[in-house]
């Protein structure tokens, strides 16, 4: 599945034709991704399809210029731990993260939401409503994630005790 999360953008940009090359850094958080996430996930209930996964620098610099809208580059772990032409990281936030939806799950992602809540190692999971989530995984203790009863309204927690103690 690390494959999916590198080349993501073919399907959805086939106008980039640039790389999107990863550092050996964001190899190891995207393999975690992987591993804690999606593929339990995938074992859990079928395969997870990438709508948004790793971004570079020479691709995000393209999508600003040519798809700019629902980008937070600086806060949300696409770029993994890439640098930009500057020296400075792209996200202050260490980890990986991906956009996703289950095919045979589509109108159900709650279903999924709770399973990830109830089951799996992550710091953010943004519900985008039945079809799509954002999940991310890192060091860092944080939990964001919208109530998947009422997913308008968003939970902010603490992970010290299990998820599921936090998600009102």
């Amino acid at each position: 599945m690390q494959d999916a999360l590198l080349n993501w953008y073919r399907s959805k940009h086939p106008n980039y034709v640039g790389t999107n090359s990863a550092s050996k850094t964001s190899l190891a958080e995207l393999r975690r991704l992987d591993r804690e996430i999606l593929i339990p996930i995938a074992n859990q209930f079928s395969r997870p399809v990438i709508s948004y996964g790793f971004t570079s620098h020479a691709l995000l610099l393209w999508l600003l210029k040519n798809r700019p809208g629902d980008m937070a580059p600086s806060l949300d772990q696409h770029a993994s731990m890439e640098y930009n032409s500057k020296g400075n990281r792209i996200c202050k936030r260490d980890g990986a993260a991906c956009d996703f939806y289950i095919e045979d799950q589509t109108g159900q992602m709650d279903k999924v939401a709770k399973y990830i809540i109830g089951h799996l190692p992550f710091d953010r999971l943004y519900y985008y409503g039945r079809n799509k989530l954002f999940m991310s995984v890192s060091e860092q203790k944080m939990l964001v994630t919208s109530n998947v009863e009422q997913p308008n309204m968003m939970v902010l927690a603490l992970l010290g005790a299990s998820p599921m103690e936090n998600v009102h």
